[in-house]
C-alpha cells in the first residue's frame, strides 16, 4: 500500500512540476549551447515562473491528446509542433504558455520531419540502453536532450534572454 501511495506523490509531482523543470534545463541546455556559464541552479531558475511552466506541460499534453483521439500519428505530429515550447520560454519567460505553443508551431513548420530524423537517429542508442536495463540511458538521455537544443538553437539562431 506505501508503495501505491509512494509513486501516486511522485506522479502527481511530476505533473505539477514537471513543466517548469522542463523549462529550466531548457535554459541549462541553451547556456551549455551558447558557451554561456552553466550551474546546476539553471535547472532550479525558472520556479518563478511555476504557473507558466505548469500551463505549457498541461496545454502541451492536452493538445497531444485531443489530437491523438483522431489517430495516433495526428498525436505524433502534434507532439513535433509543440516540442519547442520550452525553449522558447526558457529564453522568454515572461511570455504565457499560449503565447508560446503559437510560435513553437510556426517555427517547426517545415521542420517536424527534421526533428523525427533526430530523435529516430538514437534508435540503435535505445536498443543499446534497453540492453543495460537501461543503465545506459544515464548518458544517452542528456545527449539526446543536447541534441534538441542544438536543433532549437539552429532554428531560432540567437536569443535576446539574459541568464
Amino acid at each position: 500500500m506505501t508503495h501505491l501511495n509512494f509513486t501516486s506523490v511522485l506522479s502527481l509531482a511530476q505533473f505539477i512540476l514537471g513543466g517548469v523543470f522542463e523549462m529550466g534545463h531548457a535554459r541549462f541546455l541553451l547556456n551549455q549551447r551558447d558557451r554561456r556559464d552553466t550551474e546546476l541552479n539553471d535547472l532550479f531558475s525558472m520556479l518563478d515562473y511555476f504557473g507558466t511552466g505548469f500551463c505549457q506541460a498541461f496545454l502541451r499534453k492536452l493538445y497531444i491528446f485531443l489530437w491523438s483521439l483522431l489517430l495516433i500519428v495526428p498525436g505524433i505530429v502534434a507532439g513535433y509542433s509543440y516540442a519547442m515550447t520550452p525553449f522558447i520560454l526558457a529564453e522568454h519567460p515572461d511570455m504565457t504558455a499560449s503565447e508560446a505553443i503559437r510560435p513553437s508551431k510556426a517555427m517547426m513548420n517545415g521542420h517536424k520531419w527534421e526533428l523525427f530524423c533526430l530523435d529516430f537517429s538514437f534508435i540503435g542508442w535505445c536498443l543499446l540502453c534497453a540492453l543495460t536495463l537501461n543503465l545506459g540511458n544515464i548518458v544517452l538521455n542528456p545527449y539526446r536532450s543536447a541534441a534538441r537544443a542544438v536543433f532549437y538553437r539552429n532554428l531560432c539562431p540567437r536569443s535576446n534572454y539574459s541568464a
